[in-house]
This record gives structure tokens, C-alpha cells and sequence, in this order.
């Protein structure tokens, strides 16, 4: 199975949509990890060569074919019906529902998911680490200083 990504974005520059396409990503993990997770995550990503802030994205597409992105237009192309004078190319073949599957729904639920998973253990981290650190607040006259002294000594000792 090879993954092949479409990322719509608005150039800033140029004041128009542009469209960005990445072919032959060999894993569903390698598409999640550099691309999908980030993407909904909303932090800046590098997609061909070009910087994408969350802002400047426009829309995702994610496909899966059987092969590489070369042997899936020539396939394309030898089954073009001799009537039809058409040559396909990379962004028609990625497009064309007969020859790759639209997978950005499943994988964007899944990116979702892991985000909100990963933001709930963030917090919880943060809630834990607050919890660790308690204080204790001695009050002592200055005639026992070295008295409270040691017992801090030795409550710094126990780990609190």
C-alpha cells in the first residue's frame, strides 16, 4: 500500500489557493506522524518543500493505492478506453476513485482521537506534578531554629 497526500493552502504571497501533493508515503504511520497528526494538531508542518502554517491551510486529502504512484498512472494509462484520447496523470490517477481510496476521513478521526488522548494525559501530567509538590509552612519561634532546622533536613530526606 502506498499513501498519497493533497494539502489545499492559501499563498500569501501570491493571494491565491494553491494545491501541494506529496506521492508514495510506504505507511499509514509515516502519514499519521509527518503529516496527519500535525495537521489537526494545527502546527506548522513542511509539506513540499513549503511551510504551511495552521492558518494558511485550506484542506487535507489523503489516498491509498495498491502501488507507487509511477506503476498506478502507467496502469492508468494502458486502460484508457481506445475511444478516449485522456493520459492520466499523477493528480488524476490519486483522484480517480477507481484506482486510489479517499482515506482522510478515517485517518483525521484517528489523528483527532490521538490529539485529545495526548492534550487529557497532558493535563493529567500537569495536575500530577502540582500534586508532588506540596508545601509545609513551619512556625517556630527563632530560639529553635536548629530544632527545625534538623526536621527539615530530615523531611528533605524522606523526599518531601
Amino acid at each position: 500500500m502506498y499513501y498519497h497526500i493533497r494539502i489545499d493552502y492559501y499563498d500569501k504571497k501570491l493571494k491565491v489557493n494553491q494545491t501541494l501533493d506529496e506521492y508514495d508515503y510506504p505507511s499509514e504511520d509515516e502519514v499519521m506522524n509527518k503529516v496527519v497528526i500535525p495537521y489537526v494538531a494545527e502546527r506548522r508542518i513542511v509539506f513540499d518543500g513549503t511551510f504551511l502554517n495552521a492558518e494558511d491551510r485550506r484542506q487535507l486529502r489523503v489516498y491509498r493505492t495498491e502501488h507507487d504512484i509511477e506503476n498506478m498512472v502507467a496502469y492508468a494509462n494502458q486502460h484508457v478506453s481506445p475511444n478516449i484520447i485522456f493520459i492520466y496523470q499523477n493528480t488524476d490517477v490519486i483522484s480517480a476513485s477507481k484506482y486510489a481510496k479517499d482515506m482522510t476521513k478515517e485517518l483525521t478521526q484517528k489523528a483527532i482521537s490521538f490529539v485529545e488522548e495526548l492534550k487529557q494525559q497532558e493535563n493529567e501530567q500537569a495536575v500530577n506534578v502540582e500534586a508532588k509538590q506540596p508545601l509545609l509552612f513551619i512556625s517556630h519561634a527563632s530560639a529553635d531554629e536548629e530544632i527545625v532546622a534538623g526536621l527539615v533536613e530530615m523531611l528533605r530526606t524522606i523526599g518531601f
